[in-house]
């Protein structure tokens, strides 16, 4: 919704023709709901019938204000499970085939494993760089910048008008922040199978729904890592039993 309170489905498929027209290549990513899990083909026409090429799947996360998750009801792993299976034959039996983000993760994991100490780029400290309209800047998971934590305080870490980097690195709050988050992927490295395609999960997943940087699975991981790369793993083996 606007701010005036109108949609915006025809501003968006207005500036996908421009695009097209002008060729400029787009992706599109799409949140999925529990009412989205219902209608795989529909999305998938949908796309052909706009021309997209190239597809990702966000699920809807808590995050933020956003406490909780039509994603969090039970049976919803089993559905999810099912959607990505059938779009996944949809979009690998299209002509040319439609990409999709987590089809080509999973296959770049497999294709090229992590080191057993990569950790992600959500993970490493300043491999992002979050900045809001004040200049206040953040590291790590850009959802976590305009909180705070009773244990962290604010997640901007400096000002740019005021703070170097070199700066932020020396200071406790910092040097605490990420211990916390190290120890997090640390402990999923040791206890999940999936750790050398998902690299740890995002911290600010971690912070919204466990509370706490040192922990492992979310809602995100269970359907967007783990459901996702099992998909993608068993098309995978199909594709290389009918070659």
């Amino acid at each position: 919704m606007t701010r005036k309170g109108g949609g915006t489905l025809e501003n968006v498929l207005r500036g996908m023709r421009m695009l097209r027209d002008h060729h400029i290549p787009f992706d599109v990513i799409t949140v999925l709901t529990s009412t989205s899990l219902d209608y795989p083909d529909e999305l998938f026409d949908f796309y052909i019938e706009h021309a997209v090429t190239s597809v990702a799947f966000n699920v809807e996360e808590i995050e933020g204000p956003h406490v909780t998750s039509s994603l969090s009801g039970s049976g919803i792993e089993p559905r999810f499970r099912r959607f990505y299976s059938r779009f996944m034959d949809l979009a690998l039996a299209a002509d040319p085939p439609l990409r999709v983000r987590e089809f080509d993760s999973a296959y770049n994991s497999i294709s090229h494993p992590q080191q057993p100490d990569t950790r992600t780029q959500e993970c490493r400290p300043f491999a992002i760089l979050n900045v809001d309209y004040e200049g206040n800047f953040s590291t790590y998971s850009p959802e976590l910048l305009g909180f705070t934590s009773p244990r962290h305080g604010s997640f901007a870490l400096g000002n740019v008008a005021r703070d170097t980097l070199e700066s932020v690195l020396a200071i406790p709050r910092f040097v605490v922040l990420d211990d916390e988050i190290r120890r997090g992927v640390d402990m999923c490295q040791e206890t999940c199978r999936y750790f050398p395609f998902c690299g740890g999960g995002p911290p600010g997943n971690k912070f919204f729904e466990n509370g706490d940087f040192a922990t492992t699975e979310t809602l995100s991981c269970r359907l967007h890592k783990k459901a996702t790369f099992d998909v993608a793993l068993d098309k995978l083996e199909q594709m290389k039993a009918v070659m």
